[in-house]
């Protein structure tokens, strides 16, 4: 049993170890949603939270484990620019285009 108040952004760490942070506190639904430090999302019932076994602690030094296999844009392979919901960066096409430019005057 605990006596603390869910708080976005703050960690804590269950009995059995695991960590987790406040991600949104949802009064409506009265739902505490968290994320763990392995990226999983789940949610806990406002009223079940104080029953729940929990300690304050701080944030783990590798909390971004989860998003180390996203994929990254393929720019450092030289590809074509990445379709962002079916329209192509601005940014990259114009970078694209000036790199094609300056190869075609170095011919």
């Amino acid at each position: 049993m605990n006596e603390l108040t869910p708080t976005v952004g703050q960690w804590y760490m269950r009995e059995d170890g695991r960590k987790f942070e406040v991600i949104d506190i949802d009064d409506g639904d009265g739902y505490v949603e968290l994320q763990d430090e392995d990226g999983m999302l789940d949610e806990i019932e406002t009223d079940a939270w104080p029953t729940i076994d929990l300690k304050i602690t701080t944030q783990p030094l590798d909390s971004t484990a989860a998003f180390d296999e996203m994929p990254t844009p393929d720019e450092a392979d030289g590809g074509d620019p990445v379709e962002l919901d079916g329209a192509a960066d601005p940014q990259r096409v114009a970078n694209a285009e000036r790199l094609n430019a300056s190869i075609d005057l170095d011919l």
